[in-house]
């Protein structure tokens, strides 16, 4: 019995080891860059660049509503500080958007009355458009 506790003992202190190890072999420089490091701790290149890792950091947050007309309308303009917008359609009609001001309603993406969309890292100018009538949209910009 006690030879069995022993091993799960050692096999788990192996695993441990063997986590700690992996775990040492990838750090995240603050800008945003994944760096390989041997044993040693020498930078040997770098591996990979990590998925949705947030580099600009708000210190404010604005918001507004924008009426959204049946032509291209400037909802936000570009913002190089930008780190994310929010955007919900408070109106009856559905909106459709994109960053260009010649968008239509075919070639933007929709956001249906009283649904809302987040872009992360978009710093780009905002347009929308609606088929008819017209529809407010609220945003919240950090």
């Amino acid at each position: 019995m006690k030879k069995i506790v022993i091993v799960e003992i050692l096999l788990f202190i192996g695993l441990c080891l063997s986590i700690l190890a992996y775990s040492a072999d990838t750090v995240v420089d603050p800008t945003d860059n994944v760096k390989t490091v041997n044993s040693s701790g020498v930078e040997t290149g770098t591996a990979l660049t990590p998925y949705n890792v947030r580099t600009t950091t708000a210190t404010t947050f604005s918001t507004g509503w924008v009426t959204v007309l049946n032509t291209a309308t400037l909802i936000k303009a570009a913002n190089a500080s930008r780190a994310s917008i929010a955007l919900r359609n408070i109106g009856s009609v559905d909106a459709y958007i994109g960053s260009y001001s010649t968008i239509a309603t075919s070639s933007g993406f929709p956001i249906k009355a009283n649904e809302s969309l987040t872009l992360d890292r978009n710093t780009s100018a905002i347009y929308g458009v609606v088929v008819s009538d017209a529809t407010n949209i609220i945003y919240l910009e950090e």
